[in-house]
């Protein structure tokens, strides 16, 4: 088969040493005073010598345009140079011939911007080739008056001598110019240039005899071998470069599939396969198949692995196979009917990890031919490059999803997808300084309702239900919205032309959040409150904005209001609570907190029967601080179990210092809901009864009727154990809660405490002194006792004995004492104190 290939010269040559251009140039330099010399010995007076520069020109052209015809062999080709090559040793004598070569060489260096050693390589090449085709030429028609087709056979001959001697001498030119020839090499290139010479002089010799037709046969017979060894060592060269490309543009491909469309288009041009297939597995079960046609770019498809039975069974082929059509494998006979094909090479795409692929390649393409071990061998050598780049590619991939999954992840909450805070806080600040018309608002919403849904149905229901809340926050806006924490949400509003507009947006919010809504078909009534902050009003800094609008929602939720604006007052007291929450750690650690004693008298006796331990904490800072303002940022910060058991542990140590000075009244303790519901409340309280060896019936634990009925039935389970210990249970505040006498029957409550707002109307309001009457008087039908709370004067103590309320505490009897006080107060008092161990 026979065929024209045009392509235009990439340029991309390796630049050479300085002593590989010394020592082409030297060459170029010999070449060029041996040709002078020859053509003193044969003056040839030619039509054409004024144009030798248009051979020059020529010369260049053939190396920046290769124009080659291949006679039937893939590799083995006569290009426009050597044509050039002849023409020149017909029509012009030596020296300008080799002047042209150099000439035109030099000139397409110059044009290409070739560094100076490269150029001398070029340079020095050209050189050597035209100067020794002119040795050849010259000795072959000096001896004798040539015709023409002499010279035409002595022109094509020299050619073939030069591009024999040109590679051969471009093998040893490196060695010489360092002087590091081995022995083996050095023989090899001169038994072979000694080879080419007597080759050229034999050809020469006989040329020369009369008649000539004799040895012309014998002299063109005796050629070929140079010729042949001349088109496996240029074939030799193309398959390295062409191996060598493929490497450069494997190391280009940005995806997989163009690994696989590279090693179809390139394997199939090697081997000159008329078909050929890449395929790999793909993450998925799914399978990628680059198939190329002679003389096409391969085209990637993306199938499904069940759709390939056969490149998915060639894919655990552990091994390179030749198949043809007489294979025992009736499964492939029928694949290579199916497509066409006599003959099959499969090849296996391997990496580290294993097998991962499979290359296959369909008919050589020559008339008559198979595929050799040497193409085999060469294209395993590019499958195995697309193999590693294959797992390389892949890896990449799983590292680039690994990381984007890992940023992912440090932005955004895992549970509903929204950002997190620090991501929120920068999308804000990128709202805020975007300077888009409008003002821009942050709201912070609270859920009511997921507490109780933690509590009542576990967190598999909670979570259901804030990622329901999160897909309903993303139907509202197209804003930065995120997850605080636990229950609370943040949105960033642009565009806002005013506090109207401002409020509007957030009621159309809330109105989306609340309502019932199923979990799993269980109906939950959903309920939120809003605070919003305004970067016009309240700050341009997001983390500002940020804590106003939280407070503005929780200021909402205590006035129970929907939507709150944050205002200057409502913003005042949150550097207090944060100090507050920060330094109340550091005062469990130190015992910073104190407990104060109000005592508590018999209503009939006016005996001192116990006290109630009153929890303090001096703050450096904001002074003598209520329990209300620290025990819920106890709560929140998880301190109350510390906080309930240093209450415990120094009243009952109070206690039993009393008791050796003689006072033996009871000592009661308050605690929150999260304290009574703790299942290690009464182990604690065992262990302290157990060190200080104090009764039961001494301590009394007192709890508000709101905190035993926010989770009822843990509370109660709990409080029963305790008052099976003797351990006294008193219920505060009576008569301020919703639920108190339907649920009063069923807590085991010993003590009822008055509230100290119902005493204090007793004189001034008739519906006052009702319900103190009948709170007394339905604790007496239960058989408990009665604490009035808050007496304030004498009338009042009467007043309470009289109704028959046991026993009550307040100003008019005593403030609160300090431990080391309540000794010295009750030795002030006119009457005994009563010393009991009830």
């Amino acid at each position: 088969m026979h065929r024209v290939e045009i392509s235009v010269a990439e340029g991309r040559y390796a630049s050479g040493n300085p002593a590989r251009s010394v020592a082409w140039g030297g060459a170029a330099i010999l070449a060029l005073a041996w040709s002078t010399r020859l053509s003193s010995a044969q003056m040839v007076h030619s039509p054409l010598l004024p144009y030798w520069w248009l051979l020059a020109i020529g010369f260049g052209v053939a190396y920046e345009i290769k124009i080659e015809f291949r006679p039937g062999h893939p590799f083995g080709a006569i290009d426009l140079g050597d044509v050039l090559l002849v023409w020149g040793l017909i029509s012009l004598p030596p020296a300008y011939v080799v002047l042209s070569c150099v000439t035109g060489t030099l000139g397409f260096a110059v044009v290409r911007r070739k560094s100076i050693g490269h150029a001398g390589v070029l340079v020095g090449r050209a050189a050597l080739a035209s100067g020794s085709a002119s040795l050849v030429f010259v000795s072959t028609t000096v001896a004798t008056q040539s015709i023409v087709p002499r010279e035409l056979i002595a022109a094509v001959m020299a050619s073939v001598v030069a591009k024999v001697v040109t590679p051969l001498a471009g093998l040893a030119a490196p060695h010489l110019a360092t002087l590091q020839i081995s022995l083996r090499a050095a023989a090899l290139t001169f038994a072979s240039t000694v080879a080419a010479g007597a080759g050229g002089a034999g050809l020469a010799w006989v040329l020369s005899r009369e008649p000539a037709g004799e040895w012309l046969p014998l002299a063109l017979a005796a050629s070929l071998p140079a010729y042949w060894a001349l088109i496996a060592l240029q074939a030799r060269k193309r398959k390295l470069r062409f191996i060598w490309e493929f490497s450069e543009n494997l190391q280009g491909c940005k995806r997989r599939s163009d690994v696989l469309s590279l090693l179809a288009t390139c394997s199939g041009q090697l081997a000159n396969a008329s078909r050929s297939m890449a395929a790999a597995s793909e993450p998925g079960g799914a399978i990628a198949v680059a198939s190329a046609r002679r003389g096409r770019n391969a085209t990637v498809e993306l199938l499904p692995a069940a759709s390939q039975p056969l490149l998915s069974q060639l894919a655990g082929c552990g091994e390179t196979r030749r198949i043809s059509p007489w294979t025992k494998d009736p499964v492939l006979r029928e694949h290579l009917r199916r497509w066409g094909a006599a003959e099959m090479l499969v090849i296996p795409l391997s990496a580290t990890a294993g097998r991962i692929g499979t290359l296959v390649l369909l008919d050589k393409g020559d008339a008559g031919g198979s595929f050799s071990a040497t193409d085999s061998r060469l294209c395993r050598i590019l499958a195995n490059q697309a193999g590693t780049a294959l797992h390389n590619h892949l890896l990449t991939s799983e590292l680039r999803a690994e990381v984007c999954e890992r940023q992912h992840t440090a932005r955004h909450d895992s549970l509903t997808g929204l950002l997190n805070r620090t991501a929120f806080l920068d999308a804000a600040k990128t709202a805020i300084d975007s300077r888009i018309a409008g003002d821009v608002a942050i709201v912070v919403v609270g859920l009511h309702s997921f507490h109780d849904v933690n509590e009542a149905l576990g967190h598999y229901y909670g979570d259901l239900l804030l990622s329901g809340i999160g897909e309903r926050l993303r139907s509202t806006s197209s804003g930065p919205m995120a997850r605080l924490d636990g229950d609370t949400f943040a949105i960033c509003l642009s565009g806002i032309p005013d506090r109207t507009s401002a409020r509007a947006r957030a009621e159309r919010i809330r109105e989306t959040l609340i309502g019932r809504g199923g979990l799993d078909g269980m109906p939950v009534e959903v309920s939120a409150t809003l605070g919003l902050a305004l970067a016009s009003q309240h700050g341009r800094s997001p983390e500002l904005l940020l804590r106003r609008a939280r407070a503005a929602m929780r200021r909402a939720r205590y006035a129970e209001t929907p939507v709150q604006f944050c205002d200057g007052a409502l913003d005042s007291s949150l550097p207090r609570k944060l100090l507050i929450a920060h330094d109340l750690r550091r005062a469990l650690e130190s015992d910073g907190l104190v407990l104060h004693y109000q005592p508590i008298v018999s209503l009939q006796t006016s005996e001192v029967v116990g006290t109630e331990a009153l929890l303090r904490w001096p703050h450096p800072r904001y002074g003598l601080l209520p329990p209300e303002e620290f025990i819920p940022v106890a709560e929140k910060d998880g301190l109350i179990r510390q906080m309930t058991r240093w209450v415990l542990k120094e009243a009952t140590n109070q206690a039993v210092s009393w008791r050796r000075q003689g006072f033996g009244g009871w000592t009661a303790v308050n605690l929150s809901a999260a304290a009574a519901a703790d299942p290690l409340l009464l182990p604690s309280i065992e262990e302290l009864l157990s060190q200080t060896r104090l009764p039961p019936s001494a301590l009394v634990l007192e709890l508000t009727e709101s905190s035993m009925l926010e989770d009822q039935e843990r509370t109660v389970q709990a409080l029963e154990s305790i008052a099976r210990r003797g351990i006294a249970i008193a219920l505060d505040d009576f008569g301020t809660g919703y639920s108190s006498l339907s649920h009063l029957s069923s807590m085991p409550v010993q003590l009822l405490k008055v509230d100290k707002s119902f005493v204090a109307t007793m004189e001034t309001s008739a519906p006052g002194t009702a319900i103190v009457r009948s709170t007394i008087a339905l604790a007496q039908e239960l058989g408990l006792g009665v604490v009035a709370e808050g007496i304030e004067d004498q009338h009042s103590f009467t007043l309470l004995g009289e109704m028959g309320a046991h026993y009550g505490q307040g100003f008019h009897i005593s403030r609160p004492l300090a431990g080391s006080q309540l000794l010295a107060w009750l030795a002030s008092r006119s009457t005994r104190c009563k010393v009991s161990d009830q």
